[in-house]
């Protein structure tokens, strides 16, 4: 199971397109707020299933994407699950904070889809698969 935590359905779109472009059997659940995101958490702790990846937009607009982030890494069904931090911003302090509260790797959000194949090749690292990808 993948999460991926996107408010802007236009980024949604071509991030899960992207996580399913890479030939992996991915259950995609998409969160489009904070409060979503959090009932996923839950359920997944409830139920002691992990997740194997989460994709999290940092800016959202009810919490932001650093509170969830840092839940996530407490929570005990997440805490060691890789989290991929898209965002639009490129600032060095934003991602230095994205990184030191618990983000695994960070995506600028791309433009266009073709910038989305540095994506694809991110999360097959993320999942530790090996795979040659175009």
């Amino acid at each position: 199971m993948v999460l991926l935590v996107e408010d802007n359905p236009m980024d949604a779109y071509m991030i899960e397109n992207t996580l399913k472009s890479t030939g992996l059997p991915l259950n995609i659940i998409t969160a489009t707020d904070s409060g979503e995101a959090m009932d996923v958490f839950k359920q997944f702790e409830r139920s002691g299933q992990g997740l194997a990846l989460i994709v999290l937009d940092w800016k959202l607009p009810s919490n932001s994407g650093e509170e969830l982030l840092t839940y996530a890494r407490q929570s005990k069904a997440c805490g060691d699950v890789p989290i991929l931090v898209a965002s639009s911003s490129s600032s060095p302090s934003e991602i230095r904070e994205m990184m030191k509260h618990g983000a695994t790797a960070y995506f600028p959000k791309a433009s266009d889809y073709d910038e989305y194949s540095d994506l694809k090749r991110l999360v097959l690292k993320l999942l530790k698969v090996e795979r040659s990808t175009p």
